[in-house]
């Protein structure tokens, strides 16, 4: 009889196992969200940057196209005007459909 009551017993989880399983698999659950989280916020940051450096090059070569079209001005006057660490002003015919040559100027802002 003894035996018996023993199996019994033993065929269950007692309430602290189920506790501990309980608090481990929390435990785990939280970390495991922490993480994507973390990857998330990381891989976010990281198309941003490469957003902002795509950008940046679009823009350098938008500039270096139109500068390579520099020109004497109508007066006379050296295709490079002005340069500066933050401007450039040059002379150019950016619009193909005239022949007026125009004195145009890059600056940074912000």
């Amino acid at each position: 009889m003894n035996a018996s009551l023993l199996r019994i017993r033993r065929a269950g989880f007692t309430l602290i196992e189920t506790v501990v399983v309980v608090a481990l698999t929390a435990l785990i659950m939280i970390t495991l969200s922490f993480l994507i989280q973390y990857f998330y916020k990381t891989n976010a940051y990281a198309l941003q940057q490469i957003e902002a450096i795509n950008s940046a090059r679009l823009s350098v070569e938008n500039a270096v196209t139109d500068l390579r079209e520099a020109d004497y001005g109508a007066d006379g006057s050296y295709p490079v005007a002005a340069a500066a660490t933050s401007s450039v002003t040059f002379y150019a015919n950016l619009d193909s459909s005239t022949t007026t040559i125009k004195k145009v100027r890059f600056y940074l802002d912000g």
